[in-house]
């Protein structure tokens, strides 16, 4: 083992809190997987193949075997609960990948990952037939500015800055909403996609037409259109096939059931062109640290650091109009207050007398309980920053955690918990869905296969309720 890829767990915590005793941060992203790779020299049988085949071992920069046989799954349901049926086993554990072809000469990290998880990366390619088989695009050759994510991978080259043209270096702020977004979205909008050119053999975004360009044929932000980086870019597949579309979706076609999807659940969303503002995603995150964003100006009031859990995030934009008319931006900065975080209005700031804030809680619990209650939700708490039970919290029912970490069909890689008979089902995935709706438990419902002995629980997509309440949760199979 020379490296690994992933592994990040609970920002540090995962793999030694897999029961979340330790709050997630930022608590819509899940957990990870730890993936370890080998050099190529270090594999005996590329060792052979490659000499026979006259392929460098030695290339710009050290290449490696994507991922050895087995790697670690660090989320889904723990081991030790009491919702693991048997012959399930609970996380962290470990997972079998791909034992009969890891080690084959197209499954480099220049190949398959390096569009991703690299900055400046360069690569050439040939394809070689073998009597029996045949290996497409084997990586000749591999050279990269950084093996990471880097200021240039999003801010594009930036040699000419740094000698003293400082206005020669794209600026995400001046972008456009659609080039901003596909700034995130070269490595946030596919999972199931591939290349359009070479057809469907690379996994992040390339376009062979663009090799002898700025970006040797990887995505440039500003530059480039997505596109032409991914075969029927815009098109989703239930069936995780890269020629019908880029997003492996749910059967409803319009909920990612993968990682790495955010962009076209965005780009479905009614966020993306509301009557008032395009959003961006760095309108909510801030794009160097992935919490969220630090600073958030809107109508004349900024809001430091505003968060979800609270809901100011969401009312910052949303107070004044639709269900919460009667909200004031006042409301959302003595909200603000209240949890130890600044607003500034037109550059002053804005402080608050305990009964004014106290108006103001209560003035935004009743709009929200309101709301909840014209969708079902009569008599609910408001209780939003509550981890336990986050009642009111608009990421809570707009943001379900459907999605999944992982490729692979396991019950266990979700979180399962019990359903209202007593069976297991999924509870909740661990990517949260982008799209912005309330996923209701009768779009899970109807996934049901009508023979339960062929089903499975991970064949039902979780829900905005799933995760709190058992009967929203809707057993696959038999047990």
């Amino acid at each position: 083992v020379a490296a690994t890829i992933g592994g990040e767990g609970n920002w540090g915590e995962g793999y030694v809190d897999p029961n979340h005793l330790v709050e997630d941060n930022p608590t819509n992203f899940g957990e990870g997987k730890q993936r370890w790779m080998c050099r190529i020299q270090d594999v005996p049988y590329l060792v052979t193949w490659m000499t026979e085949h006259g392929v460098p071992l030695e290339r710009g920069q050290q290449d490696y075997v994507a991922y050895m046989p087995v790697y670690l799954m660090q989320d889904g349901t723990p081991v030790g609960s009491d919702a693991l049926a048997e012959g399930d086993f609970g996380t962290p554990k470990f997972w079998q990948k791909s034992p009969a072809h890891w080690c084959t000469p197209d499954n480099t990290i220049s190949r398959n990952c390096a569009g991703c998880h690299a900055t400046g990366a360069a690569i050439e390619y040939q394809t070689y037939t073998d009597e029996t088989h045949t290996f497409k695009a084997v990586v000749t050759a591999y050279d990269y500015k950084d093996l990471d994510i880097t200021c240039e991978r999003c801010h594009g080259p930036g040699s000419e800055h740094a000698s003293g043209e400082v206005n020669n270096i794209i600026q995400p702020q001046y972008l456009s909403a659609h080039a901003s977004n596909e700034l995130c979205g070269q490595c946030h909008a596919s999972h199931a996609g591939k290349s359009l050119t070479p057809d469907g053999i690379f996994k992040y975004p390339y376009d062979a037409n663009a090799e002898n360009s700025i970006g040797n044929g990887f995505f440039v932000p500003g530059i480039s259109e997505l596109e032409t980086f991914f075969y029927n870019y815009g098109g989703v597949s239930v069936n995780n096939n890269y020629k019908e579309g880029q997003m492996h979706s749910w059967p409803d076609q319009e909920h990612s059931r993968a990682h790495s999807a955010m962009l076209p659940e965005l780009l479905s969303s009614p966020h993306l062109n509301n009557p008032y503002e395009k959003l961006t995603c760095y309108t909510c995150h801030n794009s160097h640290t992935l919490n969220v964003v630090s600073t958030l100006t809107i109508d004349d009031y900024t809001y430091e650091s505003p968060a979800y859990d609270d809901n100011t995030l969401c009312l910052a934009c949303h107070a004044t109009h639709g269900p919460f008319s009667d909200i004031t931006k006042i409301d959302v900065a003595a909200m603000q207050v209240y949890d130890g975080r600044e607003t500034m209005l037109d550059g002053e700031l804005i402080t608050f007398a305990a009964g004014e804030i106290a108006m103001s809680r209560d003035t935004v619990a009743t709009s929200v309980g309101a709301h909840m209650a014209g969708i079902g939700m009569g008599g609910a708490l408001y209780t939003p920053d509550d981890p336990d039970m986050p009642v009111g919290s608009c990421v809570s029912c707009h943001m379900p955690q459907i999605g999944k970490l992982f490729d692979v069909d396991d019950d266990a890689q979700y979180h399962l918990d019990f359903d209202a008979n007593g069976n297991i089902a999924v509870a909740e995935g661990n990517v949260a869905s982008h799209v912005f709706d309330i996923v209701w438990p009768s779009q899970s419902a109807i996934l049901v296969n009508p023979d339960l002995s062929q089903g499975h629980d991970y064949d039902i997509m979780p829900n905005s309720c799933s995760a709190c309440h058992a009967y929203a949760r809707i057993s696959g199979d038999e047990d």
